[in-house]
């Protein structure tokens, strides 16, 4: 299931996806891997809501579960964060739900994977800024 999202929308998508992405880089860098993780997570399924607003002009709004394959829909760049966007899927219920907690490791390479979708998405945004 998806809704229509439009170049505004895909904007706003990429603005908070850095914002989550910098959130978790800071939480990482001062040992709060949960948040590290979880803001990370959030970074991923924003970077993914802008690349296909800008691409496919809707974003996913149905089970998390499906969420990657919607993103792969949306050319080469929604293949890379869609790879991404499925790892941190994996993670999301640990991260932000579940009781244990989450080791360093686990949390920078959620940072990673977000840092990765969320440069993506922002490159996705500078070539629609570019288009007359």
């Amino acid at each position: 299931m998806s809704r229509p999202a439009g170049p505004g929308d895909a904007r706003s998508y990429a603005s908070r996806a850095t914002e989550f992405q910098l959130a978790a880089h800071h939480a990482l860098n001062e040992g709060l891997y949960v948040a590290a993780a979880g803001n990370a997570v959030n970074a991923g399924i924003n970077a993914a809501s802008a690349v296909t607003a800008a691409r496919l002009g809707e974003r996913w709004a149905g089970p998390h579960d499906d969420a990657a394959d919607f993103t792969r829909r949306a050319g080469p760049e929604g293949v890379r964060v869609a790879n991404d966007l499925a790892r941190l899927l994996a993670i999301k219920n640990e991260a932000q739900y579940d009781p244990v907690p989450i080791s360093h490791t686990k949390a920078a390479r959620a940072v990673n994977w977000a840092e990765r979708a969320v440069r993506i998405a922002v490159d996705v945004i500078d070539s629609l800024n570019r288009q007359p």
